[in-house]
C-alpha cells in the first residue's frame, strides 16, 4: 500500500501507530463484528452484584460457524491468537456476549479485562495458517456508569457512545450520546 494512502486512510479514522502497519489487513468479506463494548470500569455494582467487562459480537449474514482454533479475540497488537474462540453456530443476526473478565462461569469468558480508559479489540481468523484481522475496534473512554460504545444500527460502520448497555439485543438509537470516534 502506497504510504501516503495509509497515513490518509489512519487520518481520516483514529489515530495509527507504525506497529498497525505490520498488522493483517481487515477482511471485510466476512458479516461478523465486535457490535458491542462495555467495561464496567468496577467489579461490583452498587448492589454487590457481579459486573464483568464484556463485548458482543453480531452477525450480520446469513448462518455461520465459527470452528474452533480458527477464531480469536484480542487487545493486544503483538498477540493475534490471544483467546481462542470456543465453536459457536451464530444465526442471522445473532448477538453473542463474551465476557472479558479473565474468570470462568456460565458463557464465554475471554482472559483479559477492558480498559475504561478504551483501548483496541480485534475479531481475528486464521485461514491456511495465516492471520487476518476480520474487524476491530479502539473504543474511547468511559465517561459515564453503565455507557457502552456500539455500532449504529447494529453491524454499521458507525460506533456511538450510549448511556444503555444492550447486551444480546439491537443496539438502542435513541439513547445516543455522541459519535464515538471510529
Amino acid at each position: 500500500m502506497n504510504r501516503f494512502y495509509f497515513i490518509l486512510l489512519c487520518s481520516s479514522t483514529v489515530a495509527c501507530t507504525k506497529q498497525d502497519e505490520l498488522l493483517p489487513a481487515h477482511d471485510a468479506s466476512v458479516p461478523v463484528h465486535i457490535n458491542e463494548v462495555f467495561s464496567a470500569g468496577s467489579k461490583k455494582d452498587d448492589g454487590g452484584q457481579g459486573v464483568g467487562d464484556w463485548l458482543e459480537l453480531y452477525n450480520a449474514g446469513s448462518p455461520l460457524e465459527l470452528e474452533q482454533g480458527a477464531w480469536f479475540l484480542t487487545d493486544d497488537r503483538s498477540d493475534l491468537q490471544k483467546f481462542e474462540l470456543p465453536a459457536v453456530r451464530l444465526a442471522e443476526q445473532e448477538h453473542l456476549r463474551i465476557w472479558c473478565d479473565a474468570a470462568e462461569g456460565q458463557g464465554i469468558h475471554a482472559p483479559f479485562r477492558l480498559s475504561s480508559k478504551g483501548e483496541w479489540l480485534a475479531l481475528v481468523r486464521l485461514r491456511a495458517g495465516r492471520a487476518a484481522i476480520i474487524d476491530s475496534v479502539r473504543y474511547a473512554p468511559r465517561t459515564r456508569r453503565h455507557m457502552s460504545t456500539s455500532r449504529y444500527p447494529d453491524g454499521a460502520p458507525t460506533w456511538v457512545k450510549t448511556t444503555v448497555a444492550t447486551p444480546g439485543s439491537a443496539n438502542a438509537g435513541s439513547d445516543r450520546m455522541a459519535s464515538a470516534g471510529e
